[in-house]
C-alpha cells in the first residue's frame, strides 16, 4: 500500500478526532447513533496541484511550467493544457517518460525550443513500464505560437516528462487480470495509470483492448470477446462497469469469468469493495460461483529435505508425500521442484534431472553438465538448463520429449523459476 493510499484511508478518523476534541459536551446517555461517512474516490486532493500559466511568461517559462504541470494529471491534465494552444493535439498519457536529467530548454528557432532528456524508464499509452538497461538520450521538440497576446505551446511533444519522484507521486500501479490457457489462475499484468478517479474507466478501457505482448499469444486468455468495449462509473465503494451489449450473448460460464476479470482488476483501486457488470445497461447471467475454477493459492504445509528424506516437513523430520513416496530420496536430490498439486516433482542429482510422477519409476530427462535447478510447470514438464548455455534451456515431458525453448540473454544462468500459474519464467544471470 503506497503513502498515499494510506493517508487518504486516515482521513475521516482525524477529522472525526478534531471534531470530538471541539465538543464542548460529550452525550452520555442515550441510544447509539451512526453516520455514514461518504468516502471521496477522486485523488485530486492527494496528487500535486501544478502552478498555472502566468500573464507575460516567455517561451522557456511556459516550457519549463508545462513540464512541471506533467505532475498533476487530475481532470486530464488540465493545468497542462492551459499551456498550449486551443488546437494543439496532445495527450498526457501517450507516453510518460521518466528522467533525473534537469529542464532546461534549448532555442532550435524562434518559435521552436527542444528539450534533450536521458530517458531511463517509460511508461507506454497502454500504461506498461518499460525499464531501460541503459539510459536513453531522447530529443523532444516544442513549436509555440502567440494566443491573445500569450506564448502557448502549438505542438509538443507526446505525453510527459517526470522525475522519479513525481512519476511516483502522479501515476499508480494496477494489475490487470487475465486467465491462464486452462481459466484456472488469473494472471496480472501490471499496468500504471494516473492517479486519479478516472484509473477506473482506464483499468476497463485497457483490459478490454487486452493483455500485453509478453504474456499474449496463448500464454494467457481473456474472456471477453474481441472488440468489446464498455465505460466505469466510480462511485466509492461501488463501480459500476457496463461493457457492449452482445457480451450478454455469451454463456453463462464465460460471462462469470468476465466478472472475475473486472472484478480482481477493479479491487486494487483505493476505496472499492463491489464491482457490479452489465451489458448494455441489462444485468448478466453468470454461472454460480461453484462451476468456476477456483483461482486462488492455497499456501501449505512447508516442504524440504532432513537428513536424506524429502517430503512434508513436521517437528520430527518429514513425512513422505502420498503420491511420491520416498522415490525421490533414491535420487540423492541436490534441488527438487514440486508441482502445484504435489503428486509429481522435477529432481536435480548427480544423474541429472529427473521427472518423478504419481506412479512408475523415475524418469531421467536431461543428463547434461552443469545444470541449475530445475523448475516444473502445472502440466508436469520439467524445465532445465545448464549454468553456462543460456540458449539450451529446454521442456521435458515424461515421455522423454525435448521442446527447446528460446532464451534471449546471455552470461551465467543461476536460477530459473516458472510461476505458479505457468505463465512467466524468472531466470537470474
Amino acid at each position: 500500500m503506497s503513502g498515499r493510499r494510506l493517508w487518504r484511508g486516515l482521513v475521516p478518523v482525524l477529522g472525526l478526532a478534531v471534531l470530538l476534541a471541539g465538543c464542548v459536551g460529550i452525550p452520555t446517555s442515550g441510544s447509539v447513533q451512526t453516520s455514514q461517512i461518504k468516502v471521496d474516490a477522486d485523488d485530486n486532493q492527494q496528487v500535486a496541484l501544478p502552478d498555472h500559466p502566468a500573464v507575460g511568461q516567455s517561451q522557456e517559462e511556459i516550457l519549463q511550467g508545462f513540464i512541471r504541470a506533467g505532475r498533476g494529471p487530475q481532470n486530464g491534465f488540465s493545468v497542462a493544457h492551459e499551456f498550449l494552444a486551443p488546437k494543439a493535439d496532445w495527450s498526457g498519457t501517450a507516453q510518460v517518460l521518466i528522467t533525473t536529467s534537469p529542464i532546461v530548454p534549448v532555442r532550435a528557432s524562434d518559435d521552436t525550443l527542444t528539450l534533450t532528456v536521458q530517458v531511463t524508464a517509460e511508461v507506454d499509452a497502454t500504461g506498461r513500464y518499460i525499464a531501460y538497461a541503459v539510459p536513453s538520450t531522447q530529443t523532444l521538440t516544442y513549436v509555440f505560437s502567440v494566443v491573445d497576446g500569450e506564448n502557448r505551446i502549438l505542438t509538443a511533444a507526446p505525453g510527459t516528462v517526470l522525475t522519479p519522484s513525481g512519476f511516483a507521486g502522479a501515476f499508480d500501479s494496477h494489475p490487470l487480470y487475465f486467465f491462464d490457457p486452462s481459466f484456472r489462475y488469473l494472471v496480472p499484468d501490471l499496468r500504471w495509470f494516473p492517479a486519479v478517479r478516472a484509473a477506473a474507466d482506464r483499468i476497463v478501457t485497457e483490459l478490454l483492448a487486452g493483455q500485453s505482448p509478453l504474456i499474449n499469444s496463448g500464454v494467457t486468455i481473456s474472456a471477453f470477446p474481441l472488440g468489446t468495449t464498455g465505460q466505469a462509473d466510480l462511485e466509492a465503494p461501488k463501480v459500476s462497469v457496463d461493457v457492449s451489449a452482445s457480451v450478454g450473448a455469451e454463456s453463462p460460464v464465460t460471462q462469470r469469468r468476465m466478472i472475475q476479470q473486472l472484478t480482481a482488476s477493479l479491487l486494487t483501486l483505493p476505496n472499492v469493495g463491489d464491482v457490479v457488470v452489465t451489458a448494455g445497461g441489462l444485468s448478466l447471467a453468470p454461472a454460480p460461483e461453484s462451476l468456476i475454477p477456483d483461482s486462488q493459492y492455497q499456501v501449505r504445509d512447508p516442504i524440504g529435505e532432513v537428513n536424506g528424506q524429502f517430503g512434508t516437513v513436521v517437528l520430527d523430520g518429514v513425512t513422505a508425500l502420498p503420491s511420491i513416496g520416498t522415490r525421490i530420496d533414491a535420487l540423492q536430490p541436490v534441488a527438487v521442484s514440486v508441482s502445484r498439486t504435489r503428486d509429481a516433482a522435477v529432481v536435480l542429482g548427480p544423474g541429472g534431472v529427473a521427472i518423478v510422477g504419481p506412479t512408475g519409476d523415475p524418469v531421467v530427462v536431461d543428463t547434461r553438465p552443469g545444470l541449475v535447478a530445475p523448475t516444473i510447470d502445472p502440466q508436469g514438464f520439467a524445465w532445465s538448463v545448464p549454468a553456462n548455455k543460456p540458449g539450451g534451456l529446454i521442456a521435458v515431458g515424461a515421455d522423454g520429449i525435448s521442446h527447446s525453448i528460446a532464451l534471449d540473454a546471455e552470461g551465467t544462468v543461476k536460477a530459473i523459476e516458472l510461476s505458479r500459474d505457468g505463465t512467466r519464467l524468472l531466470v537470474g544471470l
